[in-house]
């Protein structure tokens, strides 16, 4: 199917993001534009596709069985990285790496042939351009990219090798921070090879990082945040080599099983965690906590980034979710706005320079640039559908029926005082996105004020004054 532009007289080929379709196989047998301007596609053996008429604010990458340049395959994406190429390298759980060009679309897939680990779980460029890459077993890569190979810079503890590089980070001194999931945090020199290693020994009670499982890592001036997989948050000052913890148990934190940390610029740190987004700002005090109660669509935070606006995009195991602090709002989106999929991955989040945000999945990749609010539209004329009376639908074919025809026609309908519950059923018929239609109706002379109803069906009862 192609679409003609009258304007500048271009030809395009419509291409759909469905892994059952192939527009390019597929045998239209009509095209149907309603009054909201969306396009409904006959399709021969495939029912009916519908393209909404709004652009896509979210872009996605993920499994494509008919086009191989936009086929990442079927693997949980991990970890996310845009070079200063302006490439994006996707790590998988399985699958290797696959590397995008500026169009997005793949260019090179480094699996086991070209590079050993299947589950990539960090991918970083540090601020000589070097690309970092953290695996599953086989510890710590750097990548060539003149020879467009990847050499292995094995780590050691005490004579035993690091095989597990969860998160990597990078200081002003040119020091990468690895954390691992079992020997903590590792600070590496790349100029000479010499590593130091933070540490949990259960012999020590104070001044020391709180596990040495280490999910993520954020850097803020001389500061080192720490997340562990399931013992809260360590700040630890690179300067003096102190630590500052911030636990369940000591009130600062909703669960020590942390996800995601993103420091801000008012020196404090936005922290995700399994159960509820967290604040803390060590200069001010301020201890803040967010969870589903809040706006949250889901309480376990998979990444968190910060635009430039200082608002939040926060990735979740259910949905993606805008939060403005200053007006503490949160507006969250799901599969039915356009995402990939609605459940996210830890650690698989980033923001390149430009200002676009990638989140990373079950099924594949969302990238987009931020915005405050999708475009209105209007929508249809609402519809009455139903009639119910003590919960039993009323049919106008009856004879003894009190509508004489459809209620979506009937201008008048009349009630026995003795009726003390009725409900009625209607829908404003949006196609593109019913699930976040919301509805308002009020019952003039029994109720003040405006409802809000997201039910498509609102229960009136009436009692008698």
């Amino acid at each position: 199917m192609k679409c003609y532009n009258f304007n500048d007289k271009t030809l395009t080929t419509y291409e759909s993001e469905l892994i059952n379709l192939d527009m390019r196989e597929a045998k239209v047998h009509s095209i149907f534009e309603d009054k909201q301007h969306n396009i409904w596609v006959a399709l021969y053996q495939k029912g009916v596709l519908m393209i909404p008429l709004k652009d896509k604010i979210f872009k996605n990458i993920g499994f494509n069985p008919f086009y191989n340049d936009k086929n990442i395959g079927n693997e949980c994406c991990l970890t996310i990285l845009e070079d200063h190429n302006k490439e994006i390298w996707v790590g998988t759980d399985g699958d290797g790496i696959y590397k995008l060009d500026t169009n997005r679309q793949v260019k090179t897939h480094y699996s086991k042939d070209e590079f050993p680990a299947n589950v990539v779980l960090s991918i970083f460029e540090d601020s000589q351009n070097r690309i970092w890459v953290g695996t599953y077993l086989y510890g710590l890569y750097l990548y060539n990219e003149s020879t467009n190979r990847f050499i292995k810079k094995s780590l050691y503890y005490n004579n035993t090798e690091v095989l597990h590089v969860n998160t990597i980070a990078e200081d002003s001194n040119g020091n990468l921070w690895i954390g691992t999931n079992e020997h903590g945090v590792c600070k590496y020199d790349p100029a000479t090879g010499d590593t130091e290693f933070l540490l949990y020994n259960v012999l020590k009670s104070k001044n020391q990082i709180l596990s040495n499982s280490v999910n993520t890592i954020d850097i803020d001036g001389h500061y080192l945040w720490i997340g562990t997989s399931v013992a809260g948050v360590s700040r630890y000052n690179m300067v003096t080599g102190t630590f500052e913890d911030y636990t369940v148990e000591n009130g600062k934190l909703s669960n020590n099983n942390i996800f995601a940390l993103k420091a801000d610029q008012q020196g404090g740190v936005w922290i995700g965690t399994n159960w509820g987004l967290n604040y803390i700002n060590p200069s001010t005090k301020k201890v803040l906590q967010y969870t589903e109660e809040d706006g949250l669509p889901n309480a376990a935070i998979s990444g968190i980034v910060i635009d430039s606006n200082k608002h939040l995009w926060i990735s979740t195991y259910y949905g993606l979710s805008y939060y403005n602090p200053q007006k503490n709002r949160f507006i969250n989106y799901y599969t039915s706005d356009g995402l990939i999929n609605n459940e996210f991955r830890r650690g698989a989040y980033f923001q390149s320079k430009s200002g676009e945000i990638f989140f990373g999945g079950i099924n594949g990749l969302t990238f987009f640039y931020p915005f405050e609010n999708q475009p209105n539209y209007g929508l249809s004329n609402l519809v009455f559908t139903d009639l119910f009376i003590y919960n039993k639908p009323i049919n106008p074919t009856n004879a003894k029926s009190i509508l004489k025809k459809s209620i979506d026609y009937s201008h008048k309908i009349e009630l026995s005082h003795e009726i003390k519950n009725f409900s009625i059923s209607f829908s404003a018929l949006e196609y593109n996105n019913p699930n976040n239609v919301i509805y308002q109706a009020r019952l003039n002379g029994f109720e003040k004020k405006i409802g809000l109803l997201y039910p498509k069906e609102a229960i009136l009862s009436l009692i008698p004054i």
